[in-house]
């Protein structure tokens, strides 16, 4: 059975010739499935503030050549609260992956966007860019006017465990998560801990407290990085309908991997090509 992956915008900047030809090869033999998401593509367009079109343009197509175009993950937004409204509706998850109206607009979308070369075009690149960066920096100036609290009140008791946080947190967290979209009632009816076993929330939930951990809990607490917050929508877009998370950020993966979560790796890039050495073509 082939692997589904979500890969990590930095894999994508940084892949080499050889690393795209082995990506390639091994989704022509049916050994991988690559997703695509709104947030890989904010992030490579996001070059343009400092590079020419020209430049930034044919990673993106190297992008759009790997991915299964059928599979465009919703923005983690729309993901969150459809798993949860489904959940409070039916006990089960939404469908990660757009479809039907909304994956036909999309892929016309991605096709004004990526590949004209209007003035048009180019300038809703760079209001894609702008809104990102904006994103980004909100977040940023947030988490760094609440850094020094946040290392304050957790003073005596860092150092504890991740495994004691997540039994003592990730309940009221999905809560949490469930009040803002408004189904919390609906919820706890049919039970938190279900909730929590939806792919998408339990990432949410595992990377919020993860986050929280590696910012002020562990014992050597980390800074506030610009692109933490499209770190989180990675790990939450992965989990969502991936095997395999790549990444090549080792904090990240370290994040992530914190998580309690059975069906999801997560995997540095070489050691991902490895996996694929061994594993062969899949035959039918």
């Amino acid at each position: 059975m082939a692997l589904t992956l979500y890969l990590d915008t930095n894999v994508f900047r940084h892949l080499t010739d050889a690393g795209e030809s082995a990506l390639r090869d091994a989704a022509s033999t049916k050994q991988i499935l690559i997703l695509l998401s709104a947030v890989n593509l904010d992030e490579l367009l996001g070059a343009l503030e400092t590079a020419s079109e020209e430049a930034v343009l044919p990673r993106i197509q190297r992008l759009l050549r790997l991915v299964d175009h059928r599979r465009i993950l919703k923005d983690t937004a729309m993901l969150l609260t459809d798993d949860i409204r489904s959940y409070a509706d039916s006990g089960r998850a939404a469908e990660p992956v757009l479809s039907g109206e909304d994956l036909l607009y999309a892929s016309a979308r991605l096709g004004a966007l990526l590949l004209e070369t209007s003035e048009k075009s180019r300038i809703a690149r760079l209001s894609v860019v702008h809104k990102a960066k904006e994103q980004k920096e909100s977040f940023l100036l947030g988490m760094n006017d609440r850094y020094m609290d946040m290392l304050h009140d957790t003073e005596k008791i860092r150092g504890v465990s991740f495994e004691y946080l997540w039994h003592s947190q990730s309940l009221r967290t999905a809560e949490y998560y469930a009040t803002r979209v408004g189904v919390l009632d609906d919820c706890r009816r049919r039970g938190i801990e279900g909730l929590l076993k939806i792919k998408g929330v339990r990432m949410a939930v595992g990377t919020a407290l993860s986050y929280f951990y590696a910012k002020s809990l562990q014992k050597q607490p980390q800074a506030v990085r610009i692109g933490d917050s499209r770190d989180l929508q990675h790990a939450v877009l992965a989990a969502s309908r991936a095997d395999v998370f790549v990444t090549m950020d080792n904090r990240l993966r370290d994040l992530v991997a914190r998580v309690p979560m059975d069906h999801l790796r997560v995997l540095a890039f070489d050691d991902l090509l490895k996996e694929l050495e061994n594993r062969g073509p899949i035959t039918r």
